[in-house]
């Protein structure tokens, strides 16, 4: 199996640009430059010639590292922030708030006793912040 990115000591994933090219896009599927983070990510595997993966959305927001990493790697440094798809949102002050559902595992993590969890929001808040 192929490795679609590694880690380095600067907290950057390279990716495995060899095999693999991912394309931060905004929520119409423009490409995003380096340096802002995307909406999602489209990923195509160019490892699998019989049956390739094109442009599949991963569903991640990233950042692409606009300059040269310090760990010396030429490939591409990317840092996952989370996903697009699954924000909740919660009304607060006349507006909204919106928190990545990974915010609640990191707290049910500890519990103990919880082995799975499932976060869902019925609807979103009627706030008329659009």
């Amino acid at each position: 199996m192929r490795v679609l990115a590694y880690g380095c000591a600067h907290n950057w994933l390279h990716v495995n640009a060899d095999w693999v090219v991912l394309e931060p896009v905004d929520a119409d599927h423009r490409p995003v430059p380096p340096g802002r983070p995307s909406h999602t990510v489209l990923l195509s595997n160019l490892a699998n010639r019989v049956q390739p993966l094109l442009r599949y959305d991963l569903g991640d927001n990233v950042l692409v590292r606009p300059d040269a990493c310090p760990c010396g790697s030429a490939m591409p440094a990317v840092q996952v922030q989370g996903r697009a798809a699954e924000m909740l949102e919660f009304p607060a002050g006349g507006g909204h708030v919106r928190i990545f559902p990974m915010a609640f595992g990191t707290l049910l993590d500890r519990v103990p006793g919880i082995a799975q969890f499932q976060v869902v929001q019925r609807r979103r808040p009627r706030c008329g912040c659009g």
